[in-house]
């Protein structure tokens, strides 16, 4: 497939190199110099120097031959444009990453479909949505949700008093046998690992989790003896966009409390007249005296969503200073997301990551069906649809010799989701999650093809 990608920025960059490892035909169009240099120097992708939106530029890029045309530059004009240039030239599939959401709404002049344009992301309400699922489960460090929201993925961190720790994988499966679970991958340290039947879990283990979404209680309570069920009390510091977005999401549940908290005395003042059940705060989140009269030592959650990583860095480390059980971290720089956790601070979010999965789990290419980046680790996932031919259906699981570095988390079955067992039996028209380390993806390719 030939995939044009208008903008090489962080979103751009990331997706180019993963359509590349899948070997697409990736052609990146970019206006800045150094930018290009860059992914020149660092992917194996096709590149062009000019505006994304020049009909003689796209032509050189070859929009003509192209399948897919992904728009993803600072500019919501430019990236809307770009894929209505793309359409006049019958580019199958088109893509745009727009900061505006209204624009998808009902009853928006510029809806997507309208416009000609496939799929319209958003990465602030990415964001913002990806906080408020933390926020309803407040024992996980992370969430994920695959098969429409009936299978999750959940990060716990173990504690102490953990009951798991000590035991192996096989002697949990036998101790729980009627819980529907299975451990997909464990982040010890700055090590990723997907673990076999023999591997023991330590204390500090973070572990991820996958079950069924209605099963999520039962699997907290296998891990943690102490479930934080609710959280009441929330602070948002930032009316940035992010934060009026989850403010205003969080703000409709009537046993949830929110404070936001600005510095800009006319931005809390405009924030104040479109968030009727929020409280709004005129003060400076990095003053620890200021914060803390602020109520921050009382608060369920926190969560530091301003334009500054620094700043959200350095508020949250006040937040963890006065003892706040939940805190929330956005930064914009992924480099960030490895450091976080070094300092103390378990739960980063990146819009670009969140923006990239959102893309890589629409883009539909053959068996395989979704593809997404496990936030804060070294592990993806991927969804196949299993055909005929696929090596994974000869035998039951237990008698496979499944890639090192892989494990199957899900099958969703005529609608049904399955956690598999070792006797599991993968049939052709399942769809299966697969929980991998980037190394093993062409061994794990192979038992799908």
């Amino acid at each position: 497939m030939k995939v044009l990608l208008i903008g090489g920025g962080e979103v751009g960059f990331y997706l180019a190199g993963e359509l590349a490892k899948e070997n697409h035909d990736v052609v990146v169009v970019e206006s800045d110099h150094e930018r290009l240099d860059l992914i020149t120097k660092s992917l194996d992708v096709m590149v062009f120097e000019g505006d994304g939106t020049g009909q003689k530029v796209l032509e050189q890029a070859g929009i003509k031959s192209a399948d897919m045309l992904i728009a993803v530059t600072n500019s919501d004009e430019g990236n809307i444009l770009a894929c209505m240039i793309g359409r006049e030239y019958g580019v199958k599939t088109k893509i745009a990453r727009v900061r505006d959401h209204e624009l998808s709404y009902a009853d928006s002049v510029l809806r997507p479909e309208r416009i000609g344009i496939d799929l319209m992301i958003h990465p602030e309400l990415e964001t913002a949505n990806e906080i408020s699922r933390l926020i309803r489960h407040p024992s996980a460090m992370d969430v994920m949700e695959f098969f429409d929201g009936k299978v999750i993925l959940l990060g716990i961190k173990l504690g102490a008093e953990s009951p798991a720790i000590g035991k192996t994988l096989i002697e949990l499966g036998r101790r729980f046998t009627a819980i529907p679970y299975r451990l997909a991958a464990i982040s010890r340290g700055s090590e990723t690992l997907i673990p076999r039947g023999e591997d023991v879990i330590q204390k500090g283990d973070l572990v991820y989790i996958v079950s069924r979404s209605d099963a999520a209680r039962e699997v907290f309570n296998l891990t943690e003896p102490e479930v934080i069920n609710h959280v009441q009390d929330i602070m948002v510091l930032g009316a940035s966009r992010i934060g009026m977005l989850v403010a205003s999401e969080l703000q409709d549940d009537p046993n949830v409390n929110v404070k936001l908290v600005d510095s800009d005395p006319e931005k809390a003042e405009r924030v104040a007249g479109k968030l009727t059940s929020t409280l709004v705060v005129e003060a400076d989140g990095r003053d620890i005296d200021v914060i803390s009269a602020e109520g921050l030592v009382d608060m369920d959650a926190f969560v530091a969503c301003t334009g500054s990583d620094e700043t959200n860095i350095v508020t949250s480390l006040v937040a963890l200073h006065l003892g706040v059980k939940r805190i929330i971290t956005t930064v914009q720089k992924k480099f960030y997301l490895t450091i976080l956790r070094a300092i103390g601070l378990d739960i980063g979010v990146n819009k670009h990551i969140l923006t990239s999965n959102a893309i890589l789990k629409y883009i539909h290419h053959g068996r395989v069906l979704s593809f997404s980046h496990v936030r804060g680790i070294d592990a993806e996932t991927i969804v196949y649809s299993v055909s005929d031919k696929s090596k994974i259906t000869k035998k039951p699981l237990t008698k496979l010799k499944f890639p090192d570095g892989s494990i199957i988390g899900a099958i969703r079955r005529q609608g049904e989701m399955i956690i598999p067992t070792g006797e599991t039996h993968v049939i052709p028209g399942d769809e299966a999650l697969v929980f991998y380390l980037p190394d093993a993806r062409n061994k794990v390719d192979s038992w799908f093809e």
